[in-house]
């Protein structure tokens, strides 16, 4: 069972945890898990590095702490808010220690969403603009006016991933791809799967 960890004040440490495992994903860990983060008010906006806003000994009592029981060495992240996959590996490490920890995912996902954009991902978001679906027009108008400004500054222009989440910055846990359903809408047939994938759930920033 995952120790839980001691009483603390606000200002480096977030109030004691008093949900300690997952009714829906058991076999996560539980501030990884959507359920249980969301009832240990265990959330954070990912614009900034997780060693930022996560209380400082949350991060350094449960970072390293195993992701999963199975200690993957392969997590595969995917969302309704990107039309991406962020594959997380384990580095390597000797035989019996290896593993992901909840830093390692936490840290990925903030990486993976510092990205630039590509190209192929701004003729994708057009095309979507195109059709009227709101979303899609919200975030085009989003991603737009940064690059304005930048044009503007005589910047070049450097659009990332995590600004096509526009508001949606909050990570509130994760959820299991049942099925690989949404895997499965976001890469060629035949692509591999990957037994640890889950769907990384997002909120609006206050």
């Amino acid at each position: 069972m995952m120790p839980s960890p001691p009483e603390h004040n606000r200002q480096d440490v977030s109030p004691p945890f008093t949900v300690t495992s997952s009714t829906r994903n058991p076999s996560l860990h539980f501030l990884l898990a959507r359920d249980s983060a969301l009832a240990n008010r265990f959330v954070f906006d990912i614009r900034r590095t997780p060693r930022e806003v996560i209380p400082r000994n949350v991060y350094e009592g449960y970072g390293n702490l195993w992701a999963m029981r199975s200690r993957p060495l392969h997590v595969r992240i995917v969302s309704h808010e990107f039309p991406w996959v962020i594959d997380i590996k384990a580095e390597e490490a000797p035989e019996g220690e290896r593993g992901l920890t909840c830093g390692d995912v936490w840290n990925k996902i903030h990486e993976a969403l510092l990205e630039p954009l590509q190209d192929s991902d701004w003729a994708h978001l057009v095309d979507i603009a195109a059709t009227q679906e709101h979303k899609s027009q919200s975030r085009f108008e989003h991603l737009n006016n940064i690059a304005r400004r930048q044009i503007e500054r005589r910047e070049d222009v450097i659009l990332r991933r995590i600004d096509w989440l526009v508001s949606r910055t909050v990570f509130i846990g994760l959820e299991r791809d049942e099925g690989y359903r949404l895997f499965q809408r976001l890469v060629l047939p035949g692509k591999r799967r990957c037994e640890e994938t889950w769907i990384a759930e997002f909120e609006e920033r206050e």
